[in-house]
């Protein structure tokens, strides 16, 4: 994922979003890391009621990372096989 971003008041600089994922347990781990020359700022939504975030949106600085550990509630997911998907994007424009 590449996003343009502002690097400071008046410069421009390309914020870029690296982004891997994986498991500990029952427990997704997503870590998001800022790999361009400007900040990023990041959203994320799972789009399902039985999955938790530990967080929903940030921001980073260059080469600052954070991990996100995405959590399945057992007692409301569905009952046999299942997928969910995740998404991660740059927040709404204002």
């Amino acid at each position: 994922m590449e996003v343009v971003g502002v690097a400071g008041a008046g410069r421009e600089g390309t914020a870029a979003l690296g982004v891997t994922a994986g498991h500990s347990g029952d427990t997704t781990l997503i870590t998001l890391t800022a790999t361009g020359t400007g900040p990023v700022r990041w959203s994320l939504s799972t789009g399902a009621s039985w999955l938790y975030a530990s967080r929903s949106s940030g921001a980073l600085a260059p080469g600052e990372s954070v991990t996100v550990r995405v959590y399945v509630d057992q007692l409301r997911e569905p009952s046999g096989h299942w997928t969910a998907t995740v998404r991660i994007a740059p927040p709404a424009r204002r």
